[in-house]
């Protein structure tokens, strides 16, 4: 078996498992499945923890000294992944330039099957991921964007019947036409409310068009932001700059003169960055004296380091050259342009703004602005657009920055952050992080016909789909753009290296050979949490794999966004991890409509609901995935060689056991089926009725009442009496059947009533119990040991001639191990059969397993020789749990040990099978075996389950293990003479400092007292608290082998392990 199959095996036994198994316990299970050990060895692995360490959907951690594992939670939740899957991130597929000619002809004209009684969603699940990832998308149909994110087009065909919570508004332009008025009322009562501490709560959420915001905007818009209100503006420190009244004036273009120091001067004081400050620092690390040099210019800082000169002037002319360098790139070299109108300002701005939700830094809205518009801001070109009520200034040390708002949020938190604070900008402060470089947010650009073309680019469900947008302009840009960015940060990328990582900041990361732009999400102190904001998904990489994004590459907008396929609400939870919607969708070229008819009321804007074309064939995607994803989400399947957790639902008197698999499909089906029933019973749909016949029900399914619960069920006709007045019906989903008068009955067509739960799989499966014969009370016997509401483990072995899997099932016991159930069968029909050698080999196997629990771990072996208390006892820990549980060997008998070692392994070598029976099995006895090291060891049967499953000790070195029947070979008696050599014990005196022992401490015991010799204090005895047959010895251990004696118990306590009882 190799390691995926071992895992395989291994994560449906944790699966099957309702609490974290312990490792022991794991193994042992893995036995009774399997008949053999976890063979980690054989991967290459010394422990099992580190074989079940190296898969990612499998968590090992220690609790009380002790290793447990369980099965991690795949990706049902929000976005995310753990952690070490986004390490292991697929390669990105490359970027390819598509041209799109022509449209192709969408042939299908789908849409959901909403009727009275399909469970039409009022609400569905939706995905927390965009929300997660603060993933901004606008959408657009072809006319200006401002204040809203979806507009639709005048004179489009397309389907204009969209809530009017996606209608157009508003607009920025039509507020500086309107009317000055005075605001000084409407600040009184700001504050009156504020304190009477309802400030936030009574000023209403103006909606846009509404005569409240009209009030707003008429009084904002004439806000003296230079008279003493106590709310000045954070400009109005800032010159006004005069305009002449016919020729705007042009700025002089910086030109620098070849000197690296005074250039930088020149540039710092054109640019208004602040003053400079230069440090030098000799450094006396080496013989030869190093200088490295630091500059420091407002906000921003450079450094020579790594780089060391001999002299103060080289270290500085070199940061002199870096810093002007980046400026330079940074704020660019600006041709004189004309000058911008106030008007283009107010117009222009805000709507750069609101793509930015981050805010930007002023540097950046200029170098914007003279990109996209070819003019030049005015020098108070900060204190204009402070003037309108949508933007939000705030003053950061010698810079600023800037926000798109609502009115009403501007002007109350001046008045509040005035009156709380004394300044203006703390509670932006408090929610803003801001950082060198923003990138737009995505604007999806629909055609007048409503359709799109785009390429799926990642997906996590059917209920997010992320998406870049193909064969548009700004698609071209975007192209184009990153062919560059990879050339260019394949060959500077030592000089980018991010030093300072902000949340929410953007940046360019490293992965795979390939350069993309990313947001972090998370930062830690080694690594960050990136979102791609040009396809969607996540990675967590290190530190130095994050570079800074220079601003000519962050021009181009974010390219990804995110939809939904609209009509597949039901399966959106069923879809999550789907390798059919995977396999449909990635990296596909699709036409997107978006499905107006299908947005809910109180749905959030991040996800866009669309119906998806194929784009070479023109077919509906969300018509075909509602049919793949049912199938695939909802039908059961049980696999040769493969545990699978099941139900039993219906056991038949001919042996057929019916299962069910409950995954999310069922529970999704019990859902769709409990709300069609709440709707059939409340208004039964009669005029879907017709008339059943034997012709008539062939391949269809009715939903129909079940009369001895009362509820309502999905059924199949399987049979008619000659007179077709009576029918045999099969419930699909339980396995069972009753007769039923068709005339008494009202049975639904299913197709009528929900498109998706007449497509649903049967949920029944039908199994036999691998047995030689069923016996004649088979139902008796089988609800006695298989309940039909717990859970039970099928093994299926085969397939007979009618392809009915022939299945091991296997239950949990009390203390949470397995046993076979068909063993268990066998063995009560050899009872009842009158079989003696039966009933005697049965008898030993209860008898041992009551009379494990007074079974001493050592056996029949006498025990060693132990001192009395309170006095010296050198020892050896051959193996330690913590310290409350470990083992020790008396030194004294070591040599004795050695010796029988040896001989054991000369004696045994050539042994190759057991001639043991289970009858010879009996708890307490002494046996031999062989460890996965190779050498026989004496070993001490605890308990006995069934032939492929015995609990044994290792009675000379402390360990527990599960071994098979032909992994016991009899012990000759000479062996018998020496006294178990393993003893148990703990450390006196201490406690644990946490309330358990940790695995970092445990591990860090371990690796103090493991293998080594010690003298030790034998201060009592105490008994086992899970062998009460056991003693365990409380012990002082003194570690001698260096010059000064060690107390291990206060070597704890020194270390923080432990704390004195």
């Amino acid at each position: 078996m190799d390691k995926e199959s071992t895992i395989k095996w291994v994560r449906g036994l944790l699966v099957s498992s309702k609490y974290p198994m312990s490792l022991r316990q794991l193994d042992n299970d893995y036995r009774t499945i399997i008949g053999e050990k976890i063979p980690y060895s054989k991967f290459g692995f010394k422990k099992l923890e580190d074989f079940l360490n190296s898969d990612p959907t499998l968590n090992v951690y220690s609790q009380n000294g002790e290793t447990f594992a369980k099965a991690a939670i795949k990706a049902e939740s929000a976005h995310i992944v753990e952690m070490k899957m986004k390490e292991k991130a697929p390669k990105k597929r490359p970027i390819k330039h598509v041209k799109f000619y022509s449209g192709p002809v969408v042939h299908s004209n789908w849409r959901p099957n909403y009727s009275a009684y399909s469970a039409r969603p009022k609400r569905y699940a939706t995905s927390s991921r965009p929300a997660a990832v603060a993933h901004n998308q606008f959408v657009d149909y072809r006319k200006p964007v401002v204040a809203s994110k979806i507009v639709i087009p005048e004179n489009s065909t397309y389907n204009k019947n969209v809530p009017p919570r996606l209608q157009k508004q508003h607009s920025v332009g039509s507020r500086l036409q309107m009317e000055k008025q005075d605001t000084s009322a409407f600040a009184r009562r700001v504050i009156q409310d504020f304190n009477n501490t309802q400030a936030a709560n009574t000023v209403d959420e103006c909606s846009p068009g509404s005569s409240r915001r009209k009030t707003i905007t008429k009084m904002m818009s004439e806000v003296n932001l230079d008279r003493d209100s106590g709310n000045s503006s954070p400009v109005s420190d800032i010159t006004t700059f005069v305009m002449p009244p016919i020729i705007p004036p042009k700025i002089p273009e910086f030109v620098p003169i070849g000197d690296p120091k005074i250039d930088l001067k020149n540039l710092i004081e054109y640019h208004k960055l602040g003053e400079m400050e230069v440090n030098t620092t000799k450094m006396n690390a080496k013989r030869v004296k190093m200088f490295i040099c630091q500059i420091k210019i407002g906000s921003l800082k450079y450094t020579s380091y790594p780089e060391e000169f001999k002299s103060e002037s080289e270290a500085e002319l070199y940061c002199y050259k870096e810093a002007f360098k980046d400026i330079t790139n940074k704020y660019g070299r600006r041709k004189s342009l004309l000058l911008a109108s106030d008007k283009d300002i107010l117009h222009r701005i805000p709507k750069m703004l609101q793509k930015h939700t981050g805010g930007l830094w002023e540097w950046q809205i200029q170098m914007d602005y003279s990109d996209t518009y070819n003019e030049q801001l005015p020098e108070d070109w900060l204190k204009i657009i402070d003037s309108s009520p949508c933007i939000h200034v705030q003053k950061v040390v010698n810079n600023y920055t800037l926000r798109h708002c609502k009115p009403e949020e501007k002007y109350i938190n001046e008045v509040l952050d005035n009156k709380i604070h004394g300044q203006k900008g703390s509670t932006w402060l408090k929610s803003m992080t801001l950082t060198d470089v923003s990138v737009p947010s995505n604007t999806v650009e629909f055609k007048e016909d409503g359709k799109l073309f785009a390429e799926v680019q990642f997906l996590l469900s059917a209920n997010e789909i992320w998406c870049r947008q193909t064969g548009t302009e700004e698609s071209d840009k975007f192209l184009e753009m990153n062919s560059q960015l990879e050339d260019y940060y394949s060959k500077h990328k030592d000089s980018l290296r991010a030093i300072i990582i902000n949340q929410n900041g953007y940046y360019i990361a490293e992965y795979d050979d390939g350069w993309y732009r990313v947001r972090a999400i998370d930062v830690t102190d080694t690594h960050v949490s990136c979102f791609y904001i040009d396809f969607g998904d996540e990675i967590v990489l290190p530190k130095d794999k994050i570079y800074q994004l220079k601003r000519e590459y962050a021009i181009c907008q974010a390219q990804a966004f995110v939809c939904r396929l609209a009509g597949l609400e039901e399966l959106y939870d069923a879809s999550t991890e789907s390798n059919t919607l995977r396999q449909t969708l990635l990296y596909k070229s699709v036409i997107l409509e978006v499905a107006s008819d299908c947005v809910v009321e109180d749905e959030k804007d991040d996800i866009i609901p669309v119906y998806m074309y194929n784009f070479d064939t023109g077919r509906s995607i969300n018509e075909e995935m509602i049919h793949l994803l049912t199938i695939e989400s909802a039908s059961p399947s049980l696999f040769i060689d493969t545990i699978t957790e099941v139900y039993v639902s219906h056991i038949a008197e001919n042996g057929d056991i019916y299962v069910q698999i409950r995954t999310r499909g069922y529970q999704n089906l019990l859902h769709l089926l409990e709300e069609l029933e709440a709707q059939v019973t409340s208004n039964p749909p009669t005029d879907i009725l017709e008339p059943v016949n034997k012709q008539s029900s062939q391949n269809k399914i009715y939903f129909g009442k079940y009369n001895f619960d009362g509820h309502w069920y999905r059924i199949k006709i399987i049979d008619w009496s000659p007179k077709e007045d009576m029918a045999q019906i099969y419930y699909m989903d339980y396995g069972n059947t009753e007769v039923i008068n068709i005339k008494d009955a009202a049975l639904y067509p299913l197709d009528k009533l929900s498109d998706i739960l007449s497509l649903y799989p049967p949920q029944a499966v039908k199994t036999m119990m691998l047995l030689d014969e069923i016996p004649k009370d088979f139902l008796t016997i089988i609800n006695k040991v298989m309940p039909k509401e717990e859970p039970v483990i099928v093994k299926i072995i085969r397939r007979n001639e009618k392809d009915t899997p022939l299945a091991e099932f296997f239950r949990r016991n009390s203390d949470g191990s397995l046993f076979c159930i068909n063993k268990s069968i066998t063995i009560e029909n050899e009872l009842k059969k009158g079989d003696i050698a039966s009933i005697k080999s049965t008898r030993k196997i209860i008898l041992s397993t009551e009379g494990s629990k007074n079974v001493p771990s050592g056996g029949k072996l006498k025990c060693p020789l132990l001192p009395d208390t309170n006095k010296y006892f050198e020892v050896h820990v051959p193996f330690a749990v913590n310290p409350y549980n470990f083992f020790v060997q008396p030194l004294e008998s070591r040599p004795k040990l050695h010796k029988l070692m040896e001989q054991l392994q000369v004696r045994y070598k050539n042994v190759a099978y057991s001639p043991l029976t289970i009858d010879d099995i009996i708890p307490g006895n002494i046996y031999a075996s062989k460890y996965d090291d190779g050498n026989w060891y004496r070993t001490s049967v605890i308990k006995v389950i069934h032939d492929g499953s015995i609990s044994v000790f290792y009675c000379d070195f402390g360990y527990y293990a599960n071994l098979t029947l032909q992994q016991l070979i009899p012990l000759d008696i000479e062996f018998m003479e020496l006294p178990y050599q393993a003893l148990k014990a703990k450390l006196s005196g201490i406690k644990p400092k946490h309330p358990n022992w940790t695995m970092e401490h445990c591990d860090e015991f371990k690796e103090m007292v493991e293998r080594k010799h010690f003298y030790s204090i034998l201060l009592k005895l105490e008994r086992d608290q899970l062998y009460d047959s056991d003693l365990v010895l409380d012990l002082v251990l003194i570690d001698t082998s260096s010059s000064e004696d060690i107390c291990i118990e206060k070597e704890l306590i020194n270390r923080g392990i432990a704390v004195e009882v």
